[in-house]
C-alpha cells in the first residue's frame, strides 16, 4: 500500500480525529483505536484485491467486504465488529460521508441480526449469592494459598477492582507516602 495514502489517512485522523461528535475532546484511547481500526481496515482491503487510491474512493462496497471478511474469515465477535464498525463510521464522518456506512446486519443478510444485538447488561446475576458462592470461604482457600492473593480478592470483591488495576496497585504511592 502507498506510504503517501497511509500519510494522508494519518493527518486526517490527526486533524478531525481528537474531537468527538458531541464536540469533546476524544481520548488518547479513543484516537488510537480508530486509528489502529482505520489502517489495518485499508490494509486489508489492499490484500483483498482493492486497490484504493484515496480514502476518499471508501464506498459502500468496500465496507461490506470488510465485515463479510471479518465475520465469515476472522470469525471475530459481534462486539468486536460493532467496534470496528464504529470505527470506520467515525473515520466516515471525518470526511463528511456518514452514509458509507451502513449496519452490520445489512452487509450480512443470511446472518440471523440478533446475533449482532449487543447486550450491556447482565442478563443473570452474578453475585456469589445468586451462584452459592460463601465468599468469606473463598478468601479463607486464597489467604491459605498465598497471604498477598487473599488480600488482592478481598479489594477486588470490596472495591469492584479489575485484575490489571489489582496488579498496578502501589499503596506507597496511593496514600502519598504518608
Amino acid at each position: 500500500m502507498n506510504k503517501i495514502f497511509i500519510q494522508k489517512i494519518e493527518i486526517l485522523l490527526r486533524e478531525e480525529g481528537g474531537v468527538l461528535q458531541n464536540g469533546k475532546k476524544a481520548s488518547v484511547r479513543t484516537q488510537e483505536a480508530t486509528r489502529d481500526v482505520v489502517l489495518a481496515s485499508f490494509r486489508l482491503l489492499y490484500e483483498l484485491g482493492f486497490r484504493l487510491e484515496s480514502a476518499q474512493e471508501l464506498r459502500q462496497k468496500h465496507i461490506r467486504a470488510l465485515v463479510r471478511h471479518w465475520w465469515l474469515e476472522k470469525k471475530l465477535h459481534p462486539k468486536t465488529l460493532q467496534h470496528n464498525i464504529s470505527r470506520l463510521k467515525r473515520f466516515a464522518e471525518m470526511m463528511n460521508r456518514p452514509q458509507i456506512i451502513g449496519s452490520i446486519a445489512s452487509y450480512l443478510p443470511e446472518v440471523d441480526p440478533r446475533l449482532f444485538k449487543i447486550e450491556f447488561a447482565a442478563k443473570k446475576s452474578k453475585t456469589p449469592a445468586s451462584v452459592n458462592l460463601d465468599i468469606n470461604e473463598l478468601f479463607r482457600m486464597a489467604d491459605v494459598k498465598n497471604t498477598r492473593f487473599g488480600l488482592m480478592l478481598r479489594m477486588a470483591f470490596h472495591f469492584g477492582l479489575r485484575c490489571t488495576e489489582l496488579l498496578r496497585f502501589n499503596p506507597h504511592r496511593q496514600d502519598m507516602g504518608t
